[in-house]
C-alpha cells in the first residue's frame, strides 16, 4: 500500500510501509528533529539507537505495522506505526507518530494517521491505545480533526487515549 500526497504547501509525499533498510534514513530523519518533537513522541528526553529503528522497521504483520513519509528516496521526513497490544485484547493496538519539525503543520500528520487508521481496520483493530503528554495539544488536534470517536482521561499529566476506529 502506497499512496502519494500532497501536503498544504503543494510537496508532494510518498506514505510505504516502512522496510528494514529503511532504518537509516529514519535514523537521519531524527537527527534532524528537534529535541521538542522527540520529547513530545516519547514523552521523555529520548532519541532511539539505530539498532531499535531497524526493530521498529521490522515489524511483522502479527507485530504491527509501520509506514514511513519521504520526500524522495534518500529523505524521510516522518513516520506512522502502531503495535498490537496482545495484553490487552487482539483488536487495540498502541499508535505512534512522528513528523519532523520542517514537515510539521503541513498536514503530514494527517495523511499518516489515515494511513495507519486504514491498514488497522484490515488487520481487525477495533482502538488505538495510545498515551501522551497532556499538554500535547498538537496531537489532540490531530486526533480530533480525524473524526474517529475517542475517550480520553487525565491523570498525573498523562492523557490516557482510546480511538475507535
Amino acid at each position: 500500500m502506497m499512496h502519494i500526497v500532497a501536503l498544504h504547501n503543494g510537496v508532494p509525499i510518498t506514505i510505504r510501509p516502512a522496510r528494514y533498510d529503511d532504518a537509516v534514513l529514519v535514523n537521519a530523519m531524527y537527527q534532524r528533529t528537534s529535541r521538542s518533537s522527540l520529547y513530545q513522541r516519547y514523552i521523555r528526553s529520548y532519541q532511539p539507537t539505530l539498532a531499535e529503528i531497524r526493530e521498529m522497521c521490522s515489524l511483522t504483520p502479527d507485530e504491527g505495522v509501520v509506514f514511513v513519509a519521504s520526500l524522495n528516496s534518500s529523505t524521510i521526513v516522518g513516520y506512522g506505526y502502531y503495535v498490537f497490544e496482545h495484553e490487552l485484547t487482539p483488536s487495540t493496538a498502541e499508535p505512534a507518530l512522528l513528523v519532523t519539525d520542517q514537515y510539521q503543520g503541513l498536514g503530514l500528520g494527517s495523511h499518516l494517521l489515515q494511513a495507519m487508521y486504514e491498514q488497522a481496520l484490515v488487520q481487525k483493530v477495533d482502538f488505538f491505545h495510545a498515551t501522551i503528554d497532556a499538554m500535547n495539544e498538537r496531537m489532540m488536534h490531530l486526533i480530533r480533526k480525524s473524526g474517529r470517536p475517542f475517550k480520553s482521561q487525565v491523570s498525573y499529566g498523562m492523557r490516557e487515549l482510546f480511538i475507535q476506529l
